[in-house]
């Protein structure tokens, strides 16, 4: 991955940055709570 030097980018730029990452985060926590919910419900095959 490469160096960002955060002060060279555009305003514009550093807002998509933190998009992208909060896209991440909330990606990423959705799937733990998903994990968490399936490992406390039974299997059933229909």
């Amino acid at each position: 991955m490469p160096v960002i030097n955060i002060e060279d980018l555009t305003e514009k730029d550093k807002l998509k940055m933190e998009v992208d990452q909060l896209k991440k985060e909330v990606t990423l926590e959705r799937m733990l709570i998903l994990a968490s919910h399936c490992q406390n419900q039974p299997f059933t095959d229909y």
